[in-house]
Formats: C-alpha cells, sequence, structure tokens
C-alpha cells in the first residue's frame, strides 16, 4: 500500500496552492501556485498509468519521477533539488532500501558493504538535509518531504523483547521525521458465501498509524482505517483501548464534556462517563458517527493558525 498512498498523496497536494496551501478551488490568491512533485525511486521506474488511475496529474511541468541507482545518488539528487523554489513535495522511495556505491561498483566485493555503513550515510544526510531545509525555509520556500521506507519484523523481539516491527536503516530516519505514519494491510472483505480464489474482494483496508506525532494535534496519532466498500455495518465498533482513545481525544475538542451531574457527547446526555463506551458498544453506528465527527473537529483545530 506505500505506493498507493503516495499516489494519493501526490493527487492531494496537486490540488493546493503553494502561495496558501489550500486547495486552489476555494483559495483567493490572485496567482495561483502549482508546485512541481519531485519522486525519487531506487527501486522500480515509475507506473505512470497506476498513478493516472490514483487521480495524479502526471505531466512533465508539475510530475518529474527520477530512477536513480544506488542510495547515495538519491539522498544528494534530494539534497539538490530543493534549490528549486517550485518544488513543493519531496518523494523519496524507498530511502533504506536502495543499494550502496560500493555493492554496484565491480571493483569492489559486497564484503566491502558493512550493516554499520548505511545508517552512517542516512546519518549525515539528515544534518546536511536539516541544513538545507533551514536554508529554503529562510528564504520563504514551503514544502512537503516524505521519506518511504519498509517496515520489517525486528529479530530481537524473540529474545528478550523489543518493538515487533522496525524500520531498515538504523535510529537517524526516526530522529529525523517529526510525523511517521505505519501502514498495515488488514484481510480482504468477502462477501459471504464466495469463494476466495474465484472472486476479487468486496473491499481492502489498510490500517493506518501514527506512530511518531511532534506537530499536531493528539487526535491524528490515533488509529483510522480507509476503507473501500460497498455495505454499511463494516467494521463493528472499536476495541477498548481505541474508545479510550477517541474519548480522550473527544474531550480535547469538546466534543465530549462534563454536563452536570452527567456527561455530554454531541447532543447526548449520559449519567457517566463510562456510559458513552456502553452506548458505543451496543450500537456501531452511533460510534463511527461521533468518532467521525470528532475527527473532523480535530482536523479543524489543526489547520486553524497558531
Amino acid at each position: 500500500g506505500k505506493t498507493t498512498a503516495v499516489a494519493k498523496t501526490i493527487a492531494s497536494f496537486q490540488r493546493l496552492c503553494m502561495n496558501c496551501w489550500i486547495p486552489v478551488t476555494v483559495c483567493k490568491c490572485k496567482v495561483k501556485k502549482r508546485g512541481i512533485t519531485i519522486r525519487l525511486d531506487n527501486e522500480v521506474d515509475t507506473s505512470f498509468e497506476w498513478h493516472r488511475q490514483n487521480g495524479v496529474d502526471t505531466s512533465e511541468t508539475v510530475f518529474k519521477p527520477y530512477r536513480l541507482n544506488s542510495i547515495e545518488e538519491t539522498l544528494d539528487v534530494a539534497h539538490g533539488v530543493l534549490e528549486d523554489e517550485r518544488v513543493g513535495l519531496l518523494i523519496i522511495d524507498t530511502i533504506a532500501m536502495g543499494a550502496e556505491e560500493a555493492e554496484l561498483d565491480p571493483k569492489h566485493s559486497v564484503a566491502d558493504s558493512t550493516h554499520a555503513k548505511r545508517p552512517q550515510i542516512l546519518t549525515r544526510w539528515t544534518r546536511k538535509m536539516n541544513q538545507a531545509m533551514g536554508r529554503e525555509l529562510s528564504r520563504d520556500h514551503y514544502f512537503v518531504l516524505i521519506l518511504v521506507n519498509q517496515a520489517r519484523a525486528s529479530m530481537q523481539t524473540t529474545y528478550g523483547g523489543g518493538q515487533i516491527l522496525m524500520a531498515p536503516g538504523g535510529k537517524a530516519l526516526e530522529h529525523f521525521c517529526p510525523i511517521i505514519v505505519r501502514l498495515m494491510p488488514l484481510n480482504p472483505i468477502y462477501d459471504e458465501g464466495e469463494k476466495r480464489e474465484e472472486m476479487p474482494p468486496l473491499a481492502t483496508v489498510t490500517h493506518i498509524e501514527i506512530t511518531r506525532n511532534k506537530i499536531c494535534l493528539a487526535p491524528v496519532a490515533g488509529r483510522y482505517e480507509i476503507m473501500l466498500r460497498d455495505r454499511q455495518g463494516f467494521p463493528p465498533a472499536g476495541q477498548a483501548n481505541e474508545w479510550d482513545h477517541v474519548l480522550n481525544v473527544g474531550q480535547q475538542v469538546g466534543y465530549i464534556e462534563k454536563n452536570g451531574q452527567g456527561w455530554k457527547c454531541g447532543e447526548k446526555t449520559l449519567p457517566k462517563k463510562e456510559s458513552i463506551q456502553k452506548m458505543w458498544a451496543a450500537n456501531s453506528d452511533t460510534y463511527w458517527e461521533d468518532s467521525g465527527r470528532i475527527l473532523d473537529l480535530a482536523l479543524e483545530q489543526m489547520r486553524r493558525p497558531s
């Protein structure tokens, strides 16, 4: 789902004006400025057809994909393209999976590439990139940088605990990124009675979890699922830990609050705070209505100028 998420992100960015960073359909700028998207990939060539299916304008004036060979080349190009003030979105896919120059050089052996070299390369690049971004911001060049990486099972989990999933490339990228989003595919949804090997799924579900958030309001750090679906009633109400999170976010945005001797949840009044969770457990439609409204209010607060 990484490539699809990248394509949909590009399509969303292309609908924005780079002067005011709101959709061009509602922005009031006299001259609407469309930004350029730079997509760097060191694994496969960009599929223009797939990007067009996801709403991306693939014309050369606004979309520039590059297929690069080594991780060093990719990072150097990423640093250099920022000097173009027309660039509004820079995507590196997949940042930690490119081959090192020592691995590609026939004069060298694969043994010349060590386990520690890749994190060292990325650590030096993040320091260099911080300076470059500060330089661009000082001349009012605002842009979005997205680093796409993989999630792998941690080899340390079995022995002594630790994270179940980890991203390759060391800790440098984790400390460099103020927001980290993790995408996880869930089981496809099939209609009851269908043979899965004969019929396409009724819907596909991608689980989105923001695991690191140093910028936005807390609600975005919750768990929300994007679904392509044809029928109502899925998924059922969330688990208890998800309800706790939605309750906390609802209080932050004022949708859930203490009201005299009871608690107010939207237009509903209940005797106890725990009664809200019982209401959600009994009626999944009410849960999705309330959680959707809470998310809308949270996004409104995020978009307000500080």
